[in-house]
């Protein structure tokens, strides 16, 4: 019994021993993370940029660029839509004249099937 109490003392001892490295090693981490933030946020200071430019910012305007890019879109496909008319007022009004010959065509040629089949 006095054996097994002396064994686990020492294993407890040397639980305690590697604990309070740990807590020593992360500690001193600690110490060097802390001086490293002071000595990039002094770099900060002195570099004097631009508040616009911080990722928080960024993320925002990242975000209102694609809502924009939504509401494009649509406004993008109505666009297209309008991309086989003519540039100006004339060549509108002759391609409107070409196309109301073609529908008089049609007209005929869809009167002529009809008279063809009555017979």
């Amino acid at each position: 019994v006095l054996d097994a109490a002396k064994t686990k003392e020492k294993e407890d001892s040397q639980l305690n021993a590697k604990k309070d490295y740990e807590i020593t090693y992360f500690l001193q981490k600690e110490r060097n993370y802390r001086k490293e933030i002071k000595k990039m946020e002094s770099q900060l200071d002195h570099t004097k940029i631009d508040a616009s430019l911080s990722h928080e910012n960024l993320v925002k305007k990242s975000e209102a660029l694609k809502e924009i890019q939504n509401q494009l879109e649509p406004l993008r496909a109505e666009l297209e839509s309008y991309s086989v008319l003519p540039p100006d007022l004339d060549m509108a009004k002759l391609k409107l004249t070409e196309y109301k010959i073609e529908l008089e065509a049609l007209n005929k040629q869809f009167l002529d099937c009809i008279g063809d089949t009555t017979m």
